[in-house]
């Protein structure tokens, strides 16, 4: 279940936590600290999975959300909020900006890959079955957005 990933991140702490976290789940890991550079980087190779930080070198996280939403309506996204806000804002980055999870800083490491992998689980089925699919490599994908793992780090689908 090996994804192409852009991690869009200024924070070199935190990109030496979540780099080997990715990497370690087989997944392939590009590195970006500037929003234009990622949007070039996008239209010559269409990344799994775009994880957005909550400020880049040359725009802020949520703006470059706005812009990406803009021209790709397909491509997951991820955001990391360094601060807490309200449901409200949680639920429109979510609901108009289709952001498939929201995770909070800090990052709790043991959470963080299981939830990333979750991302492509497919909802038909149960919790056991996509844990044995996932294993096997057999996890079909029914182009949902999961619900998140419940351990109150992520803010996903509330539906």
């Amino acid at each position: 279940m090996s994804k192409n990933i852009f991690l869009l991140e200024t924070d070199d702490q935190l990109c030496s936590l979540i780099v080997p976290i990715l990497e370690g789940r087989g997944h392939t890991v590009k590195r970006e600290v500037s929003g234009h550079a990622a949007l070039l980087a996008m239209t010559e190779e269409k990344p799994d999975l775009v994880i957005v930080g909550e400020q880049l070198s040359d725009i802020d996280g949520v703006g470059w959300i706005i812009k990406t939403r803009q021209t790709d309506r397909s491509t997951k996204l991820v955001f990391l909020s360094q601060i807490w806000r309200d449901t409200e804002f949680y639920q429109q980055v979510i609901r108009e900006l289709k952001v498939s999870q929201i995770f909070h800083r800090p990052i709790k490491s043991a959470l963080f890959g299981p939830q990333i992998d979750a991302l492509w689980a497919d909802r038909r089925l149960g919790p056991a079955q996509n844990s044995a699919a996932a294993a096997s490599g057999q996890a079909r994908t029914s182009g949902q957005i999961p619900r998140p793992v419940p351990v109150g780090v992520a803010v996903g689908d509330p539906s």
